[in-house]
């Protein structure tokens, strides 16, 4: 890795959230204030970001069950059923049981994370088990490899490289496609994506 740069764990530099469904046929859990998702409508999303849901659970929901509130900026994967899907919540949010929530710590932003796992699905689904169909368990998912920029702009020139990179087939490809990127070259690609937006 470049000077600086860490490998760690998503164990290491996320929280990692399981969702849940509050029981279907009991209304009071239904049509409240706390937007849910599953990975069927991740799968209709263009945008990355998602703020609205098709379905909204209540407190009373929310307590009942196994869902949980992630808060504004996680990245939120669909873990089976497909195993891949990605979207940035920028509204608290609670996912069903389908997803994994994986909430940044410092150092780490949503969107470069989401550009890494975006380019790792091949990768993700190779680690989903069952018979049925495939599911990447929160254990699996922890010990992903991510690297991590020494600071703010490095973090910022980190996402620049993800935007340019192709798709590899595993993390550990990526590695070292990024260990052998020249710096020059994401500072210039940088600086003309600033340009455009």
């Amino acid at each position: 890795m470049r000077d600086g740069w860490v490998t760690k764990s998503l164990g290491e530099v996320c929280q990692i959230v399981n969702g849940g469904t509050p029981k279907t046929g009991v209304a009071e859990y239904w049509d409240g204030n706390h937007r849910w998702i599953t990975p069927a409508e991740m799968g209709k999303r263009k945008s990355p970001y998602v703020g609205k849901t098709e379905r909204m659970i209540s407190d009373k929901g929310l307590q009942d069950s196994s869902a949980r509130l992630l808060p504004i900026n996680s990245v939120i994967l669909s873990s089976r059923a497909p195993i891949g899907h990605l979207v940035i919540n920028t509204e608290p949010m609670a996912t069903n049981q389908g997803c994994k929530g994986l909430v940044p710590g410092p150092g780490l932003e949503a969107k470069y994370l989401y550009y890494y796992l975006s380019n790792s699905v091949e990768y993700l689904n190779s680690l989903g088990t069952g018979a049925t169909f495939k599911e990447l368990s929160g254990g699996k998912l922890k010990e992903i490899s991510v690297p991590i920029a020494p600071s703010r702009n490095n973090s910022v020139l980190s996402l620049s490289l993800m935007k340019h990179l192709k798709a590899s087939s595993s993390p550990k490809r990526m590695l070292k496609r990024i260990s052998r990127t020249p710096v020059l070259f994401l500072r210039v690609n940088l600086r003309l994506s600033l340009q455009r937006s």
